[in-house]
């Protein structure tokens, strides 16, 4: 079954073509899919083999852009996403792929597999702190992230794709909380490590770890936390944090 990485991009430059070039060398296509506003850059990837670009010339959001492309696909095959600034090393696509089949074979059942990642703004490997060990470096945990998600397109149409009222930061957690509520299984590699940056910095106050984002961004967290509190799958311990994030205290 061949393997599609699913790419949204944002006004991208040299350095996000070096990433896909680097990531269309370890699946059999790239798929990437521009939001940026009444643009076209294809230009930048015109030499990529393995690459189909699409540009929507407007801002979509992660999930509605994701999903227009996903929809048009007809026979089943992995999907595993990226941001634009993920950098894919040379073993995490078979990395995640043995992994995801273990965990498919382990817990009988298809779902969603992401790799850890290590944040560069906090300078450290990122793991959930609520998790169960089920082999040597394999969790199984709430959610993960999207850049490094691996799964199935047949797993995506069970649970109808990405929720396209999730505008961008939240759209990850929704997809896997819906995973986790048709009974499939969402689970982590730790022998699967990718580079990722969240957000702008980081700031340690008081032992906490304090997000930098844009503007831009916490606009779209506000209004995908409004969306999320209002879903029954949500889970109790999130909605919390979502009312918490709300108030502007950053955990």
């Amino acid at each position: 079954m061949k393997t599609i990485a699913v790419v949204t991009l944002y006004f991208p430059d040299a350095s996000v073509r070096e990433n896909i070039a680097q990531l269309s060398l370890l699946v059999d296509k790239v798929a990437l899919l521009d939001n940026t506003s009444e643009a076209d850059n294809s230009n930048l990837f015109q030499n990529c083999a393995g690459v189909e670009y699409i540009a929507y010339r407007k801002n979509l959001g992660l999930s509605d852009a994701f999903n227009r492309y996903l929809c048009g696909l007809d026979e089943n095959c992995y999907i595993v996403f990226f941001d634009q600034d993920s950098f894919c090393p040379d073993n995490l696509i078979s990395q995640l792929k043995q992994d995801y089949l273990f965990c498919c074979g382990k817990l009988n059942k298809k779902g969603v597999l992401g790799s850890a990642y290590f944040e560069k703004n906090a300078n450290r490997l990122a793991l959930p702190k609520q998790k169960k060990e089920i082999a040597d470096g394999i969790y199984q945990v709430k959610s993960v992230i999207t850049s490094g998600m691996f799964t199935e397109l047949d797993v995506l149409r069970q649970v109808g794709f990405w929720n396209a009222e999730i505008f961008l930061d939240m759209a990850d957690w929704d997809l896997c909380w819906r995973v986790l509520q048709a009974n499939l299984f969402c689970c982590l590699s730790r022998n699967a490590v990718l580079t990722h940056r969240l957000g702008n910095a980081v700031h340690r106050f008081l032992g906490m770890e304090i997000q930098e984002w844009a503007v831009v961004r916490i606009y779209y967290q506000i209004r995908d936390c409004l969306c999320l509190l209002n879903k029954k799958y949500s889970p109790l311990k999130f909605k919390i944090k979502f009312i918490l994030m709300l108030t502007v205290i950053r955990l």
